[in-house]
């Protein structure tokens, strides 16, 4: 097996893997892989694997993308760690602003331990009130 085919092994098991998880069903587990491997075919979607997790990424416009993040670290300083890399290839990339959004607020005590320019507001989306998270890179 090649690295490639190795990766792509490893990809899809963190996916099936974060799925089965949260998901209430294999079926509905598979679907959602399923659909996360079609998303990627799309411009402007793609997928960026860091440790144990896959950071599913959305261009909304210039110099800004949403994340999402797939899977999960042993522990935070590992989960911080891969975000610290994530925000090291963005800007690389040309982004400027990258954020994610949950209805937990559960990063913000952790990141102020890294160096990222993480900022931290409340807004409400899909009706429900969750916790932005932005990156200034």
């Amino acid at each position: 097996m090649d690295a490639q085919e190795q990766e792509q092994e490893q990809v899809g098991k963190i996916a099936l893997d974060w799925y089965r998880k949260t998901s209430k069903s294999e079926a509905e587990a598979r679907k959602a892989l399923a659909e996360l491997v079609n998303m990627v075919k799309e411009d402007g979607i793609k997928l960026v694997h860091l440790g144990n997790v896959l950071f599913l990424i959305f261009v909304r416009g210039k110099g800004v993308v949403e994340f999402k993040i797939i899977g999960d670290e042993k522990n935070s300083q590992t989960l911080f760690k891969d975000l610290e890399n994530l925000a090291a290839y963005l800007k690389n990339i040309g982004v400027k602003m990258a954020y994610t959004y949950m209805v937990e607020d559960k990063f913000y005590k952790q990141a102020q331990a890294i160096k990222l320019n993480l900022k931290r507001f409340k807004a409400k989306i899909q009706g429900k009130m969750n916790t932005v998270y932005a990156l200034e890179l």
